[in-house]
C-alpha cells in the first residue's frame, strides 16, 4: 500500500489522536493536526497533504466548507488531495454533488475502516 503524507482536521482531540495512530500504524505520515476549518486551511497551505480527513460538524465553519475549499485549490493548481469525510451521520445527497470527496467514514472511525477507505483510492 502507498504511503500518504496526511492531515487529520476534527475539533475533538481524541479523534485526531485516535486517527493519528490508526493512519501511523499502517505507515503513513502525518504532516499535520488541526482542530478547526481555518486552521486546517492555514496548515493545508504549508504542508500540501496528500490525504485530508475532515470531520463534518465542527464549530464555526462545516468541514463542507473545507472540502470546498481544497477542490478549489486543486482545481487552481492542478494538484489532486484525496478527501476522507468522517462523520457521525451520513453525507447527504446534495453536499455530495457540491464538493468531491473520496471516501466517506461513518463514526466511529477505526483503523480497520481507515485502512479500506485507503485501499479504494
Amino acid at each position: 500500500m502507498k504511503s500518504y503524507k496526511v492531515m487529520i482536521v476534527d475539533d475533538s482531540n481524541l479523534n485526531r489522536l485516535a486517527l493519528k495512530s490508526y493512519f501511523s500504524q499502517l505507515g503513513h505520515e502525518i504532516v499535520a493536526l488541526a482542530g478547526s476549518v481555518d486552521e486546517a486551511i492555514k496548515k493545508f497551505i504549508e504542508v500540501k497533504p496528500e490525504v485530508v480527513t475532515i470531520d463534518q460538524v465542527m464549530p464555526g465553519q462545516s468541514g463542507s466548507n473545507l472540502a470546498k475549499y481544497i477542490n478549489n485549490y486543486d482545481d487552481e493548481h492542478g494538484t489532486r488531495t484525496r478527501l476522507i469525510f468522517i462523520s457521525g451521520d451520513p453525507l447527504r445527497q446534495s453536499l455530495k454533488e457540491q464538493i468531491r470527496v473520496d471516501q466517506y467514514i461513518l463514526k466511529p472511525s477505526t483503523k480497520d475502516k481507515i485502512e479500506q477507505a485507503i485501499a479504494n483510492f
